[in-house]
């Protein structure tokens, strides 16, 4: 099936030692960060995110993950009350949770984020030894990704410009690249994957193709294209 996401914007939030300040939350839109708001510049410990989820049936079926782009710099989440995973001690680097197995169908869920910034002596800043932003929230993105059993797990690109000029600025030009792609799980049949090369993410395609696969991974051969301005 075609990838879907959603990114998750609208939240209620409070801080507070657990889950019931949330109960006089106030609404937030991600990315957010309660060391930037009136009030809250000071504060190091926990603060609690909810966002109301409807799950629609046609889910069924699918795998359903959330991606966090980052959360400082401790975070532990629920669905429906149960505990989905935790990313602790990397406030900036992101996590995938798959949480097919807790969803509800056909009815609202209820997903919450523990934020966690009190200084530690596991991370940057050790203590309060250092001048560096201790910022806590979810201060970037939330994304809901929804996909078919098998999906692309990750990518990695290369490229490598064509240099045609010596001793000057060279802003046009040929390039050489390639990419591989990380399949989940055990895929045992031949599998053809469609790709294109679109330009600043609008709908024109500078190049495409597609290749069979079988396994985890695949390897699109290197391409030379022309740079479109």
């Amino acid at each position: 099936m075609v990838r879907e996401s959603f990114y998750l914007k609208d939240w209620i939030f409070q801080l507070g030692d657990d889950v019931e300040c949330l109960k006089t939350g106030k609404k937030v839109t991600i990315p957010h960060t309660w060391n930037i708001q009136d009030g809250t510049e000071d504060s190091m410990g926990s603060g609690w995110y909810e966002h109301k989820l409807f799950v629609p049936e046609e889910w069924h079926g699918k795998v359903v993950q959330l991606r966090f782009h980052a959360v400082y710099h401790d975070a532990v989440v629920y669905l429906n009350g149960n505990e989905v995973g935790e990313h602790k001690n990397s406030g900036y680097t992101p996590f995938v949770i798959d949480v097919t197995g807790n969803l509800i169908y056909g009815e609202m869920n209820s997903l919450i984020v523990q934020a966690n910034n009190a200084y530690s002596k596991q991370m940057l800043p050790y203590m309060r030894s250092f001048d560096w932003a201790n910022d806590g929230g979810i201060i970037r993105d939330v994304e809901l990704i929804v996909t078919g059993v098998n999906y692309i797990e990750s990518l990695q690109t290369t490229a490598k410009p064509v240099i045609l000029t010596e001793n000057d600025r060279q802003d046009t030009g040929a390039a050489i690249f390639g990419f591989k792609a990380f399949l989940n799980g055990d895929i045992n049949r031949t599998q053809k994957l469609e790709w294109n090369l679109s330009k600043d993410n609008s709908k024109e395609v500078i190049c495409c193709g597609n290749v069979d696969c079988a396994g985890q991974t695949v390897t699109i051969g290197q391409n030379l294209i022309s740079c479109v301005e």
